[in-house]
């Protein structure tokens, strides 16, 4: 993402009265295994139909979301991605 486009929207949220922040994270590889650890531990498995024997608890976004909205969550906040 543009860093410019993200602070606009910062500036048009709080033009709006929203109480808005944002964060650059990095996701280290000892973060990444854990987190699809923790997916493969709660989350159902549903595989892909263009994509045989691939699930949603395999796929490295899936991972990446996962601890971006676990992160948040246990920040009490909430997260609107772009």
């Amino acid at each position: 993402e543009d860093i410019r486009i993200l602070a606009q929207r910062l500036h048009h949220l709080g033009k709006l009265g929203v109480n808005a922040t944002w964060s650059l994270s990095q996701l280290s590889r000892f973060d990444f295994e854990g987190e699809r650890e923790f997916l493969h531990e709660h989350a159902e498995r549903v595989e892909y139909k263009l994509r045989p024997n691939y699930a949603n608890v395999d796929d490295k976004a899936a991972a990446g979301l996962s601890w971006i909205y676990r992160q948040a969550a246990r920040a009490n906040q909430r997260l609107f991605l772009s």
